[in-house]
């Protein structure tokens, strides 16, 4: 709202000479009042919607980024993220891993730091090499969102490492070259 000053000094100085005291002489007082009154407001807008704020400039989306491994599984090459079946790279420890036809290598990556550092134990079948083994449970794919209990052995050569589930499916094998498991993992009994 506006406001508008309006000066009532020559009213007031009328008044106020009349009430002038003294011994006969007249006394001029001069009193300036100020009031303070709003101004009427400007209605010709007020239909008019107030105009809306820019939006700011959009950045261009980037590309999603992949997704990252699951805490604590290998990190795989990202020319085989996603992949099923085949040939999915090479652990730390330089063993080649493979995945069969309905295994990602997602998985693969997930289960081998699970199944490195697993405990195992022998295998007591009569009339049967004895191999090391152990069951890991809830291997988490990102590829399916399931989770999956692995059996994991020691080949009979001590060069490979598997992990299957029910039916050998899924299916993964982390094979090293000029060494054994045996050093590399935790054998109990």
């Amino acid at each position: 709202m506006r406001r508008a000053l309006v000066p009532l000094s020559l009213f007031t100085s009328l008044l106020l000479a009349g009430c002038a005291g003294g011994f006969g002489e007249p006394e001029t007082v001069e009193v300036t009042v100020t009031s303070v009154v709003d101004a009427p407001v400007d209605d010709s807008n007020e239909h008019t919607p107030p105009e809306p704020e820019p939006e700011p400039a959009s950045e261009p989306e980037e590309p999603e980024a992949p997704a990252a491994p699951q805490a604590g599984a290998l990190a795989l090459d990202p020319v085989h993220k996603g992949q099923v079946g085949g040939t999915c790279g090479i652990t730390p420890e330089g063993a080649k891993i493979s995945v069969n036809d309905t295994t990602s290598c997602d998985l693969a990556a997930a289960a081998y730091p699970i199944a490195r550092h697993a405990t195992y134990t022998w295998t007591n079948t009569p009339n049967v090499t004895s191999v090391p083994f152990t069951n890991i449970s809830g291997v988490y794919s990102p590829v399916t969102g399931g989770s999956y209990d692995l059996r994991c052995t020691v080949g009979s050569d001590g060069t490979s490492l598997s992990c299957s589930g029910p039916n050998n499916d899924p299916l993964m094998s982390y094979t090293l070259s000029g060494s054994t498991w045996h050093s590399l993992i935790n054998i109990v009994g």
